[in-house]
């Protein structure tokens, strides 16, 4: 059976490993990322999407026809 991380442990996670990250060289990336993957179970790209720090929260844009 798989353990998942609670919501408050997968923050700090996120938070001491993005700090990490940022700072290092693409080599070091690669294992950072391998480890931050295997630990919360995130895909790879997500992973990344993560540890870049960007946003997850997409606002729909409302885009409507002009009237004539």
């Amino acid at each position: 059976m798989a353990r998942t991380l609670s919501g408050s442990v997968r923050r700090e996670l996120i938070d001491a490993v993005r700090t990490r990250y940022r700072s290092s060289e693409p080599s070091a990336k690669r294992l950072i990322l391998r480890e931050f993957a295997a630990l919360t179970g995130y895909h790879r790209k997500s992973a990344i999407r993560v540890l870049n720090g960007e946003s997850t929260d997409r606002d729909a844009v409302v885009r409507r026809r002009p009237r004539i």
